[in-house]
């Protein structure tokens, strides 16, 4: 009978760069098998992202090249990321309007709203603002993409970015 594993598949693999500066690497039983790929040298937004998708995918995405996180195989995903951030800041313009259209409304009416992001209607039932639904929708979608970029405090410290020499500034006068 087989032993059982631990949930989550046990322990994460350390990468081999991480165990030969340790001292603790073992070439019997490290093996690397890691997949490389190029990163990124030219980065253009794609034309179907909005005004705001590409201004998101231009600034985050100049972050990830200089820091060689952004490789090639992952634009696709990258450029999902940039789209549902456009599109959140769009149901965040949208919310806004309703708001103020609702408001308009509701002045004209004599009515009180029963809450921010909701109005009371003339059958007098409740509707919720149409834009938070997709917000939401949104939003989880992109809090799920957004670790794999290191786009969140904790993701960020489980990537290993390789350290930048840093330049003497007085070196230029010899």
């Amino acid at each position: 009978m087989a032993a059982k594993r631990a949930p989550g598949g046990g322990r994460k693999p350390i990468p081999i760069e991480k165990h030969i500066g340790r001292g603790t690497f073992d070439k019997s039983r490290h093996t690397d098998n890691t997949a490389s790929f190029e990163v990124v040298q030219e980065l253009e937004a794609p034309a179907y992202l909005s005004m705001e998708g590409k201004r998101q995918y231009m600034k985050i995405g100049k972050k990830l090249q200089k820091i060689g996180v952004l490789k090639d195989t992952d634009l696709h995903f990258f450029q999902h990321y940039s789209a549902i951030e456009g599109l959140l800041i769009e149901c965040l313009e949208g919310m806004e309007a309703w708001e103020h259209s609702i408001d308009e409304s509701a002045a004209a009416q004599g009515v009180k709203r029963p809450g921010r992001y909701m109005t009371r209607l003339k059958n007098g039932t409740v509707a919720i603002n149409p834009f938070i639904k997709e917000y939401n929708r949104l939003l989880n979608i992109q809090i799920r993409i957004a670790p794999e970029f290191g786009l969140t405090p904790s993701s960020r410290t489980r990537i290993e970015v390789p350290k930048q020499d840093e330049e003497n500034p007085f070196a230029k006068f010899g």
